[in-house]
């Protein structure tokens, strides 16, 4: 059975079988997520010891949709000569769109002294992006897909112990992704380009590496909740790995008008890991004020490799390629927590976020001692400034109405460094750093009715962002040139969801 028609079978069944359920999501996600800055019922999803107190049997449900419309996805590449003036000018103007589905369901019981929580999450993310590079030599058109679809089943148990809540949870996790280029160069197809910068008019390398594979993830975490000083602390550390990975990568080339130049499937592995943890610390301040402080950290490793053989001009050439992700999230900050009376609230928190991300892509031709290396390409970093505003009050016992502001602020930098060689003699060297700013900010509005013993919490949310980053200080040493590069991105998002709770 096909994968896809797997996961949405398995969905299915689920759904069909397990009755209403997440009536907790839904009232972050009206606040547009202050997790950490407001408690919530759905906190034990991050720390499991706080499931250790639910009482009785719930069942919970939640669906998700985001649309985002990407109006620029953009990069150019100017080469000048050493008399400053441009050689070459390479524009790629792209754009598209992005639509995320979410959904989850579980139920929570009680089990020994503690309770057992049991959850099933699938989540897909396709996106869809056409553009050109046009510039007086060259008149190229490319699209760029992108489908990363999750099934994730998780068991989180709690149980009070003296006056401290203690934790765990063990999540399994099966993951298939598909991304794929496509550039037609003047005649010339090409599926899955592995070249990248040492031939720059079809570099889609900066917008998206290609990438066909499916892997199993097992995580874990460990989890504790109780007084510290005046307030009350909250760790978790967590940890996970890749196994069972299945990589294919096809890469073809094509003249035409139906001449098949290449056609190469590198097999491979899949491996990774990850590791980090949450630590949230709130006191209470008198008269309904807390005062709520979080520091995350996220790190996450993985790595694509695969071999394949040429058939170039009928001559077997063995090839290989590894691609290697690693991201780093720290997140640090905090504010302030009012409840007027019950079920009216307002709350905000200012946080600092770090972000980094790197990526590399390497392909090697051993025969010939041929390596072209996208170390860091690109690798970028930001700083980034978080403003979160949250403020709930409710109308009536069975209404109460929502609404939160996500906004924020960085300072991005990208690192592009591709270096080529044969027979061990660099042919190209490229390095260039541009920077600038990324910002943005999501709006959140929501509500929550009760009924009977059923709570049905919907809402809908819109937001913005823009990239907006350049550097004329590049280098290309090999063709004595200067190098300049920009990217720019900008989409608008909207999305709406509910969660139900009995």
């Amino acid at each position: 059975m096909n994968k896809r028609v797997m996961i949405a079978v398995v969905c299915l069944v689920v759904f069909c079988t397990a009755g209403i359920a997440l009536g907790w999501q839904g009232r972050m996600a009206g606040m547009a997520d202050p997790t950490g800055l407001v408690q919530d019922e759905s906190d034990f999803l991050i720390h499991p010891a706080e499931i250790a107190n639910i009482p009785g049997v719930h069942f919970y449900g939640n669906v998700d949709f985001d649309f985002h419309s990407v109006h620029r996805l953009n990069n150019s590449m100017t080469y000048f000569d050493s008399a400053g003036a441009v050689d070459e000018y390479y524009p790629f103007r792209t754009s598209g769109s992005e639509r995320k589905f979410d959904s989850t369901i579980g139920a929570t019981v009680p089990l020994g002294q503690g309770t057992l929580g049991l959850f099933l999450q699938y989540s897909s993310n396709r996106g869809k992006f056409d553009g050109n590079a046009i510039s007086p030599d060259v008149n190229d058109v490319y699209s760029l897909s992108k489908e990363l679809q999750s099934l994730d089943m998780r068991a989180i148990y709690g149980v009070p112990v003296g006056s401290w809540k203690v934790g765990g949870e063990f999540e399994l996790a099966y993951r298939n992704r598909e991304d794929e280029t496509f550039t037609n160069t003047g005649g010339q197809f090409f599926t899955n380009n592995i070249i990248g910068a040492q031939i720059p008019y079809f570099n889609t390398f900066p917008l998206m590496l290609p990438n066909d594979s499916n892997w199993w993830e097992a995580n874990f975490k460990l989890s504790a909740k109780g007084q510290l000083g005046p307030g009350t602390l909250t760790i978790t550390p967590h940890f996970g790995f890749v196994f069972g990975g299945d990589n294919n990568l096809h890469y073809q080339n094509v003249i035409s008008p139906a001449t098949l130049f290449e056609d190469i499937t590198f097999k491979g592995n899949v491996s990774g890991w990850n590791a980090g943890g949450d630590i949230w610390w709130r006191m209470p301040m008198g008269g309904g004020l807390s005062l709520p402080l979080l520091v995350r950290v996220d790190y996450d490793s993985k790595k694509w490799d695969g071999s394949g053989i040429n058939n170039l001009l009928g001559t077997p050439l063995p090839m290989t390629y590894e691609n290697e992700e690693k991201n780093l999230v720290i997140e640090a900050g905090g504010g302030l927590d009012k409840e007027f009376t019950l079920g009216t609230r307002i709350a905000g928190g200012i946080y600092y976020n770090y972000i980094e991300s790197d990526n590399s892509f390497l392909y090697t031709v051993p025969s010939n001692l041929q390596v072209t290396d996208h170390t860091n390409y690109p690798d970028s970093t930001e700083h980034r400034i978080v403003l979160k505003l949250a403020a709930e009050n409710m109308i009536a016992p069975q209404f109460t109405a929502r609404m939160g502001i996500n906004a924020f602020y960085g300072w991005a930098r990208e690192k592009y460094n591709f270096i080529g060689t044969s027979a061990g003699v660099p042919f190209s060297l490229e390095q260039v750093t541009p920077s600038g700013s990324h910002y943005g900010v999501l709006v959140a509005l929501g509500g929550t009715m009760k009924i009977d013993k059923m709570t049905l919490e919907p809402y809908v949310k819109a937001g913005y962002q823009k990239l907006d980053i350049d550097s004329n200080s590049g280098t290309r040493p090999t063709s004595f040139q200067t190098l300049s590069v920009t990217k720019k991105i900008e989409e608008t998002s909207i999305g709406a969801g509910v969660s139900v709770k009995f």
